[in-house]
């Protein structure tokens, strides 16, 4: 594998001539940096690099091979930064909600707690208590998963209700 440069019309080798050993037919990714005037490519996931210097500011570069084919494939150009940028993942986006209404022999519930719990790993994700008018709302779930609702409720007698929990509920957007 060679690297190589051409200026004025002319090409030039950076003298980077590969003496490991690269099996044919196998792809590899190929790194090539540019920090002020200096190249450096890297190989093989890192292993091999050379560096040289540039002459001028018209220079291009060049990977090739003597011996067969080169094969080039994704090229990615970015501008070099120093230090380079980060980033980071936050949150997931939780300004999703599940509603509803809870109702014992078709009359509202006041009081009843329901929670929301992750199908994915049975998680707790959050609870609230029922409205007079038996509605409630919980907040603050992510909209990409799936969710089951479980209602308990106790009245003025001391008699506790536990309703089937429901599956398969995705949040709405909104709060």
């Amino acid at each position: 594998m060679y690297l190589s440069y051409r200026e004025s019309g002319n090409w030039g080798d950076f003298t980077y001539k590969n003496t490991n050993t690269i099996d044919l037919n196998t792809w590899y990714d190929v790194k090539l940096t540019v920090h002020g005037d200096t190249f450096t490519l890297y190989a093989v996931n890192d292993s091999i690099s050379h560096t040289s210097s540039l002459h001028n500011t018209n220079t291009k570069v060049g990977v090739w091979s003597w011996d067969g084919d080169t094969w080039v494939d994704n090229y990615r150009v970015r501008k070099y930064t120093d230090p380079e940028p980060t980033t980071t993942v936050g949150n997931e986006e939780t300004n999703f909600c599940i509603s509803g209404q809870v109702t014992l022999s078709g009359n509202p519930v006041q009081g009843a707690v329901v929670r929301a719990i992750c199908q994915d790993d049975e998680t707790y994700a959050g609870d609230t208590t029922t409205d007079e008018n038996g509605n409630y709302t919980i907040t603050g779930l992510a909209g990409n998963k799936k969710y089951h609702i479980v209602v308990e409720y106790t009245d003025g007698s001391g008699n506790k209700y536990n309703a089937e929990s429901k599956w398969d509920i995705t949040p709405s957007e909104g709060s």
